[in-house]
């Protein structure tokens, strides 16, 4: 699941995203800016009834001449040492460890 959101919304931080995932059935994602900078993302998990991951995506490809591309979605994905290509590969993949 992927909310939308401003990189300015100051209240989408990880206590929201674990109120928004409290309804939700275990194993719901939200994928939302990192508060670490314009080249990460946050993958949070919900695990178990108020047990939830929070995993740093570091977005890699991004042409840092061009300040508009910092919006764009990075052309890979990282999760420690594995790399992907797209939101719906790190979705499929459960990262818990």
């Amino acid at each position: 699941m992927v909310l939308e959101f401003s990189y300015t919304d100051k209240g989408f931080h990880q206590h929201f995203v674990e109120q928004f995932l409290a309804d939700k059935d275990v194993g719901e994602r939200v994928f939302r800016p990192s508060s670490r900078g314009l080249h990460y993302l946050t993958l949070t998990v919900k695990v178990f009834n108020g047990l939830y991951v929070h995993k740093d995506i570091i977005e890699d490809g991004k042409n840092l001449k061009d300040i508009s591309s910092m919006l764009d979605l990075g052309k890979t994905l990282k999760i420690g040492d594995d790399i992907y290509k797209d939101l719906d590969e790190v979705g499929i993949s459960t990262h818990l460890s």
